[in-house]
């Protein structure tokens, strides 16, 4: 049985499929929340606990200037009481900020919140992610999970050629963005000019633990999700991003992201080699 579901608004649009949704109250640079409302613990539960730990190791880790890092709670007397998750910054965010949103993400957790119970939440600020879970997220059956879009209206002279040229250049940013191997940060940017359009501008990114393919089919999904809300408002030109708990897409008409170097290896601990933290 599908349980019922909460949904906000950001911006023009944001929508979840049987999920919830909150905002924390410390932080400005908050984006959304997205959280499973079919499975819960209770308050002050050893979940709550498990996590609490695993909030605090991520933290550590970020600050250790990691960009990626997954971790594992493992409660070897019951393994519902086991916690998965990881965080992920921003590709144009340098090390010292994603330190920072990482700790905001795990510090202000709103204890107090409608997704407090939840064993299944994704939280996205302006520069990270923070994933969690009570199942084994670090596989590609994660790709397509809390899922959410924010779009705005915004005014161009040719709607017919904007439409067009934001459908070929997300394919090509999220090709560029697939094009690096296991353990790469999977980030890229670029810029679209069109004679008589103002200057249109993408960014795309994975985990790095996904394969190429896999980042891919995740930014798929991204991708039709923006497409569908700029074709359906027949009348207006739609920006906007698209994110889950594994990829990210965006596109504007202003130049909202970094300049950085390039992709380079990153530090992380692969799914096969999570570090794990046994409780007894």
């Amino acid at each position: 049985m599908i349980m019922p579901s909460k949904t906000i608004f950001l911006f023009i649009l944001v929508c979840f499929i049987n999920f919830i949704t909150i905002q924390p109250n410390n932080n400005n640079n908050f984006r959304w929340s997205s959280c499973s409302n079919i499975h819960e613990t209770t308050p002050n539960s050893v979940f709550q606990i498990n996590l609490k730990t695993l909030f605090s190791y991520l933290s550590s880790n970020a600050t250790a200037n990691k960009e990626f890092h997954n971790a594992t709670v493992t409660d070897i007397n019951n393994s519902s009481n086991t916690v998965y998750g990881w965080f992920m910054c921003k590709g144009d965010v340098p090390a010292h900020l994603c330190s920072q949103c990482v700790t905001n993400v795990t510090s202000y957790y709103d204890w107090e919140s409608g997704c407090s119970l939840s064993k299944d939440m994704v939280i996205w600020y302006d520069m990270c992610m923070v994933r969690y879970s009570d199942k084994y997220s670090f596989s590609t059956d994660d790709l397509h999970s809390l899922s959410s879009g924010s779009y705005s209206s915004v005014n161009v002279a040719n709607l017919t050629t904007s439409k067009r040229l934001v459908s070929e250049t997300l394919n090509e940013v999220a090709d560029k963005a697939a094009n690096f191997s296991i353990g790469v940060k999977k980030y890229a940017t670029k810029e679209a000019i069109v004679s008589g359009l103002p200057s249109h501008y993408f960014q795309a990114q994975c985990t790095p633990d996904l394969s190429p393919q896999d980042c891919r089919k995740c930014l798929n999904a991204t991708i039709t999700e923006v497409l569908w809300t700029c074709n359906s408002e027949s009348n207006n030109f739609m920006v906007g991003e698209s994110t889950n708990s594994r990829c990210y897409i965006r596109y504007d008409v202003y130049p909202f992201y970094r300049s950085i170097n390039p992709p380079t290896l990153l530090e992380f601990v692969a799914p096969s080699n999570t570090t794990n933290l046994r409780l007894s």
